[in-house]
């Protein structure tokens, strides 16, 4: 798997995070991370089997799909991801619960290159993807502290 660009996203991330939390209710923060966990794991399955998907020499689609003109064999992954890279910016700033589908893959999306066999611990544990990825954050890794570097010189 490629890595996906993040320039400070964790850190980023958590920042927001805490200014969202002194102003939620406990219950609209629950609501947010159990969304985060059933569709934002629900979006990340779909674009991880797209990405592994397009990434495999021996992937052979249903034999009903190889007739579809329209199918590109996902083929298309790059651009997919940067049409939802473009959409998870605009959700950003929309209220709703479709932000959170977003936010949820995007901690996915970053778990995988954080912290190998976390979809174990995310299906058993009464943990939320945001837990399985602040965890991750205080473990060492070359991405996390590249990304405090860089953090730290823009202050």
């Amino acid at each position: 798997m490629s890595p996906i660009p993040c320039d400070g996203c964790g850190h980023t991330h958590f920042e927001y995070k805490q200014l969202q939390d002194k102003f939620f209710l406990a219950g609209a923060w629950y609501y947010e991370r159990r969304i985060e966990w059933l569709e934002g794991l629900a979006k990340y399955i779909e674009l991880a089997i797209w990405r592994e998907a397009s990434a495999s020499s021996d992937y052979a689609p249903l034999p009903v799909l190889t007739d579809d003109p329209d199918f590109k064999k996902y083929a298309s992954f790059a651009q997919r991801w940067s049409q939802e890279l473009d959409q998870m910016k605009r959700q950003a700033t929309l209220e709703g619960d479709i932000r959170f589908y977003y936010t949820g893959m995007a901690q996915a999306m970053l778990l995988d290159q954080l912290m190998p066999g976390w979809k174990a611990r995310a299906l058993t544990e009464s943990m939320t993807v945001e837990d399985l990825l602040r965890e991750a954050l205080q473990q060492p890794h070359p991405m996390v502290t590249a990304s405090r570097a860089r953090t730290r010189q823009r202050k």
